[in-house]
């Protein structure tokens, strides 16, 4: 065991209110990387299971608008999509704009089927816990929808039943204040829309995990709409190329905002551990003044005897770090699991505070304040070169 080494086990840092705000600090900074995590994870997923990562549709469409339009459901460029590294994979769609009738109410509402797809019955529906809520409607209920038939001008009237209500916190912003995703048996909605089974409203493609950032996926709905404009295929089969964060673009830039507020937090955080480690290491050394003046006169140079103070913060660091990841870790395991602090929808876009303990995010995290507090302590240290021993000894 080295001498310094020996002299920092015999020592003791005693400044309690130091450890506890690295405690805190380090408890913060996770919860805060934890539920930023959350929230990404958890948009990102109601997204893709939405719209998928990106949308094929008919040329010249918006997300709803000409929602009746169609493309083949097997287009001559979907093999050469389906070989690009970043696509895991591709489910054509089907949609149809309609209204909802409940008491005197009327509310707009898209409906959709996912070609292969059999959860859902003949006849029975998913609705969002929106419209639930609006019309008291539990799962076994019925309700009415009508649809406007092209040409014609008449209008058809369906009657479906509930069999399952879903989180659709995203469908207002996507459809509107209001409406309504609704989500049919496939071959319920081809009847509707008359189409055979070569047709579809359009491709949903997901990507893999690597490539679903907001950059990569821009990156890869370009590359897709370069095949099929390349493609020669028929007008029926060409198609628009749209990145899912290109119709949401307003939550993935609230998404980058919360990133950045998760920045700033963990400056705020170091610096107040900083600062705090800062006081208690000078309370330590001005207490033992007379030890570093007896150090110095044995002939240890400043460097080593600000090594022995710095592997005793090093040690009050590391105690704060466990108490708060503990602690922290704590909290996130009951929330992932009971998710008992709620949060409104209409606001967050989810129904509670969502956790997500990305192990080498917090490690990073960890890693990062550790590095940073510790470099702060070595301020205090600066005061070692300046004890003269004969002064110090002389005064003990």
């Amino acid at each position: 065991m080295s001498a310094g080494r020996l002299i920092a086990s015999r020592l003791e840092f005693k400044a309690k209110m130091a450890v506890a705000s690295i405690a805190i600090s380090f408890f913060v900074i996770i919860i805060a990387v934890a539920v930023t995590q959350g929230f990404r994870s958890g948009i990102r997923t109601q997204i893709r299971d939405f719209t998928g990562d990106i949308v094929l549709r008919p040329q010249w469409t918006s997300s709803t608008a000409g929602a009746d339009q169609s493309i083949l459901k097997d287009p001559c460029y979907l093999p050469d999509i389906l070989a690009l590294e970043e696509v895991e994979g591709v489910q054509a769609t089907i949609l149809r704009a309609g209204i909802v009738k409940g008491g005197e109410s009327i509310y707009g509402a898209l409906f959709k089927a996912v070609c292969g797809e059999q959860e859902l019955s003949a006849g029975g529906a998913a609705i969002g816990r929106s419209l639930a809520r609006r019309e008291k409607l539990e799962e076994g209920d019925k309700f009415n929808c009508y649809f406007v038939s092209e040409g014609s001008g008449g209008v058809k009237v369906r009657r479906f039943t509930v069999e399952s209500i879903y989180d659709d916190s995203l469908a207002g912003v996507s459809l509107g204040e209001g409406q309504s995703l609704i989500m049919l048996n496939e071959a319920d909605l081809r009847r509707i829309n008359r189409w055979d089974e070569s047709l579809a409203s359009g491709l949903e493609i997901t990507l893999k995990d690597k490539y679903s950032d907001r950059q990569q996926s821009i990156k890869a709905a370009r590359k897709i709409g370069e095949i099929i404009l390349l493609s020669g295929c028929s007008e029926q089969e060409m198609a628009s190329s749209i990145a899912s964060c290109e119709d949401y673009s307003q939550i993935y830039d609230w998404l980058d905002l919360i990133s950045y507020n998760v920045y700033a937090i963990l400056f705020l955080m170091i610096a107040v551990a900083g600062f705090n480690m800062i006081s208690g290491v000078l309370i330590m050394l001005f207490r033992n003044i007379s030890t570093i003046g007896l150090l110095k006169a044995l002939g240890m140079k400043d460097r080593n005897v600000a090594g022995v103070f710095l592997r005793i913060s090093a040690r009050a660091v590391v105690r704060g770090l466990v108490i708060g990841n503990l602690a922290a870790f704590a909290l996130c395991f009951i929330q992932k699991w009971t998710h008992i602090i709620k949060l409104n929808p209409a606001n967050y876009y989810l129904s509670y505070v969502p956790i997500d303990l990305n192990i080498k995010g917090i490690l990073a995290a960890d890693a990062c304040a550790f590095i940073l507090i510790l470099l702060l302590t070595l301020i205090p240290c600066l005061f070692i070169s300046k004890v003269d021993p004969a002064q110090s000894v002389k005064a003990e």
